[in-house]
């Protein structure tokens, strides 16, 4: 039966392009239907026996393969190798208080220091930051902050991105694609294996939310955020990530919690119920959901987290629900996030200011800042004599 399943993945993406246009999308808002969804007991009753939960997940995600040539647990449609997967995962994300003081050093290293004055183009600069980081953790024994490697980094980064986005549009570029094949082997001289595997779920779920978690803090926030993030960032263990300031605000958990409601990852979650009809769970419409949330859903108010949010209630779904949840979910994911933004914030002063060419790039006074990928492209911060 497997063999069967993978032949009719495999179709799909020969056919991609032409698969692509002919799909059918039905989108699905409601936290009821939702979570029936990715608890994989759909209530359509267009599910066939042959779709198992696997094949669901796999065939939206066959682009990927395409683009990127990936084999993982969002691509295979064989329980043993999801499984094979997982574990390996879930041991790589259990980390002791060593290895996260590690980490927040290895951050602090790759921001520039806070000096007099200075520029930051920033969506580059994070893409790299997040990526190395990931490289240092799930592939040690490659990783050496040289200049040649981190020039190699920044491109991989750039690549992901270019290649991601034409997949969602058609067939990949060709010469995308073997740049990226080159500056892999630079990166991973003789692995045996494709990293991506392992570094595309990671970076795709991270760099965004830094991202804008980075904005809220920097140029909307309040002091005693920007505060309790520097006190993790000092010693990251348990009780500074949960700590609040005596006087108030919010601990580097709610703050991280608001980020991931607001500005989720994954906007909208895919299953199949036919191989050309598709449900995609909108889970950006669930955490905007008044009902759910309250009237001021469009505001990053990390404080309302300490309210006794029920996430299960309030349907906070940013790395996904039922069978297929993320296993980053509760610990290795939120505290990197905390790690990440906490160190680009050190690098920059607090009156920093920002530059634009595209006017959408700039930052919103109030009100939720934009969720798309090529967003804040053109964002510079500069400070000091360049401002």
């Amino acid at each position: 039966m497997y063999l069967l399943l993978l032949a009719l993945i495999l179709s799909l993406v020969y056919l991609l392009p032409n698969h692509l246009r002919k799909s059918s999308v039905t989108t699905i808002t409601s936290l009821p239907q939702i979570r029936s969804l990715l608890s994989h007991n759909p209530t359509h009753d267009r599910v066939t026996a042959l779709i198992t939960s696997l094949t669901a997940r796999a065939i939206p995600n066959s682009r990927l393969i395409l683009a990127f040539g990936i084999d993982n647990s969002f691509t295979t449609v064989s329980p043993p190798h999801h499984k094979a997967f997982k574990t390996r995962v879930e041991k790589l994300l259990r980390l002791d208080l060593r290895s996260w003081q590690d980490i927040s050093f290895v951050a602090r290293s790759l921001v520039p220091a806070n000096s007099g004055s200075g520029s930051l183009h920033l969506v580059p600069f994070l893409r790299q930051y997040v990526l190395t980081i990931i490289i240092h953790l799930f592939f040690p024994s490659y990783h050496n902050i040289g200049a040649e490697t981190s020039n190699s980094i920044a491109v991989l980064g750039d690549l992901i991105n270019d290649l991601w986005i034409q997949s969602k549009h058609g067939a990949p570029s060709v010469e995308d694609q073997q740049r990226l094949a080159d500056t892999i082997s630079v990166l991973f001289p003789g692995i045996d294996e494709n990293p991506l595997n392992l570094l595309l779920p990671a970076y795709e779920t991270l760099w965004r939310v830094v991202l804008r978690c980075f904005l809220e803090v920097q140029f909307r926030g309040k002091g005693e955020w920007r505060e309790v993030l520097m006190r993790y960032l000092d010693s990251p263990g348990d009780e500074n990530f949960v700590a609040v300031l005596e006087g108030g605000g919010a601990s580097v958990k709610a703050i991280v919690a608001e980020t991931l409601r607001l500005y989720p990852p994954t906007k909208r979650v895919y299953r199949a119920v036919t191989p050309t009809e598709f449900v995609a769970a909108d889970i950006e419409a669930l955490h905007c959901d008044p009902e759910l949330w309250g009237e001021d859903v469009e505001y990053f108010q990390p404080e309302r987290w300490h309210a006794g949010i029920n996430e299960a209630k309030s349907g906070f779904m940013p790395f996904g629900d039922g069978a297929f949840v993320c296993p980053a979910k509760k610990v290795f994911a939120p505290r990197l996030i905390g790690i990440l933004v906490a160190a680009v914030l050190e690098g920059v002063p607090i009156d920093a200011g920002w530059v634009a060419e595209k006017k959408a790039d700039g930052i919103l006074s109030e009100g939720r800042l934009g969720n798309e990928r090529d967003e804040f492209g053109t964002l510079v911060l500069k400070w000091g004599d360049g401002n």
